[in-house]
């Protein structure tokens, strides 16, 4: 049972109440836990009340949790939801606190240091962090897995789970930086590895197991109730930011030149490595500034998308299928090197010019709902950063018959701005405050509830702070000609 994966041992929990499995899952990630718990509070008996309330979530939510959950990163999450919840009546005693014990030390290295100014900060940097983003970091650095590991754990590559790193420590490094704390990833990376987990104590596990499997929870009063409260947020509705950036016609126009000139039998076809290329493209944006979904449909009214199958024709290792999930979102892309050598023909199994692939894009909102103008403007600059590199796949030099590409990614397609909708009850509320040095800029919403903000680079430079009044249906880039 040692050597089982989490996700096996949360399954035979869930599925026989297994306290010998849930007591392998507590031994492996309790210090996780408790020293997010640590971190945050600096008391070691709110510290344990908080990791057996996590734990006990754990066990009430275990049927739940998909095969694809990162559990360090679920627990991590929770325990900082848990704690946040933890401190509302009593955080400005623990920040003192905290600050006390931190000072306590007498003598210190550069690690030692810079620790000091960010484990304060650690918990609110991981919260603006997206969940990939953040697992990357509770594996490598909480959990200490070296790259090839973590990639396993997350499904992805040990080049992917490299470069999630180094996107979540940039990331990191500027909030820090933000917050008057200069530092390199590489410190921050070192600061976080050396110092991010404290020794649970040693009866911890055995009593956080027996509260979380107990059938009616012997927890304390004060343990139920936090355990209710943190319930209570996760079940909330989370709103989805997402517009449509633009839409391509697959195979719609010159479908007949496309067969020439993939030299395929399929009149309906692209090659592989173009659509390998684009997938290449979409996810390697950083979804810290710009969210990309990708969603196949039909233009016909009684083709639904789970009807929708596309082939890669092999002749080196055989048709290969693969279809959208059943609401049209392609959530994966067959990415082979042999097969990009090859590079045979994609077809779908729809008609010549019925299909569609619309690309969805947003930019992520903070919860808080308050951001630097940059972060604002992330998302278009990220944006710009992906037509520029589309354009370079689909120049005309390259492929000039591919023409629905060469229209949707062409030179004079721009990110100019910011668009947001807010709901039409409460368009007329709806503003974006700009806190510029020279006044206060507010946007209002129109009657629909949209706001247009163009970018401006001598706000860039000056970086005021940013209000929305409310949670916006959407906030995407302005894509214009």
């Amino acid at each position: 049972m040692n050597d089982a994966p989490d996700s096996q041992l949360l399954e035979q929990f869930a599925r026989t109440r297994s306290e010998a499995a849930f007591a392998e899952l507590v031994k492996r990630h309790i210090g996780l836990v408790y020293s997010v718990a640590f971190r945050k509070t600096g008391n070691p008996q709110h510290s344990e009340d908080i990791t057996q309330a996590v734990f006990i979530i754990l066990a009430r939510k275990a049927d739940s949790l998909g095969a694809k959950t990162v559990l360090p990163g679920w627990l991590y999450h929770t325990a900082r939801l848990t704690t946040v919840n933890f401190q509302r009546a009593e955080m400005r005693r623990i920040r003192r606190e905290q600050e006390a014990f931190m000072q306590s030390a007498t003598e210190e290295t550069a690690l030692d240091a810079l620790w000091k100014e960010v484990s304060p900060l650690l918990e609110d940097a991981m919260a603006g962090m997206r969940a990939n983003d953040r697992d990357a970091i509770v594996l490598r650095f909480f959990k200490n897995l070296n790259l090839a590991d973590m990639g396993a754990a997350m499904g992805i590559s040990e080049r992917a789970a490299q470069k999630r790193v180094n996107r979540a420590l940039d990331k990191m490094r500027r909030f820090f930086l933000k917050r008057g704390v200069a530092s390199t990833t590489a410190i921050i990376a070192g600061a976080i590895s050396s110092n991010s987990i404290y020794a649970a104590p040693a009866a911890l596990a055995q009593t956080v197991t027996a509260a979380a499997i107990a059938k009616d929870s012997a927890a304390a009063g004060a343990t139920a109730s936090l355990v209710k409260g943190v319930l209570k947020m996760m079940a909330m509705p989370k709103i989805k930011f997402a517009a449509v950036a633009a839409a391509l016609v697959l195979l719609a126009v010159g479908t007949t030149g496309l067969a020439m000139e993939s030299k395929s039998d399929h009149s309906s076809s692209i090659p592989y490595r173009m659509a390998d290329d684009f997938w290449l493209l979409l996810n390697s944006v950083d979804t810290n500034k710009l969210q990309i979904q990708i969603t196949l449909t039909s233009k016909g009214k009684t083709v639904h998308p789970q009807d929708i199958c596309l082939t890669i024709h092999s002749s080196v290792k055989g048709p290969i299928t693969f279809a959208p999930e059943t609401n049209g979102l392609l959530a994966t892309f067959p990415h082979d090197e042999a097969l990009r050598r090859e590079n045979p023909a994609l077809t779908v199994n729809q008609p010549e010019g019925s299909m569609a692939v619309n690309i969805w894009c947003s930019i992520p909102v903070p919860k808080d709902l308050t951001l630097d103008y940059d972060q604002l403007f992330d998302g278009v600059v990220e944006a710009r950063k992906t037509i520029k590199n589309a354009c370079k796949i689909v120049s005309p030099g390259n492929i000039g018959w591919f023409y629905y590409v060469e229209w949707l990614f062409s030179p004079s397609l721009k990110a100019k701005g910011v668009v947001l909708s807010f709901r039409p009850s409460i368009a007329r509320r709806g503003t974006v405050k700009i806190m510029a040095a020279g006044g206060t800029r507010t946007y209002r919403a129109d009657a629909k509830g949209m706001i247009i903000i163009k970018l401006d680079d001598a706000l860039l430079l000056q970086n005021p702070q940013v209000t929305l009044s409310g949670k916006p249906v959407f906030m995407a880039p302005d894509v214009s000609y």
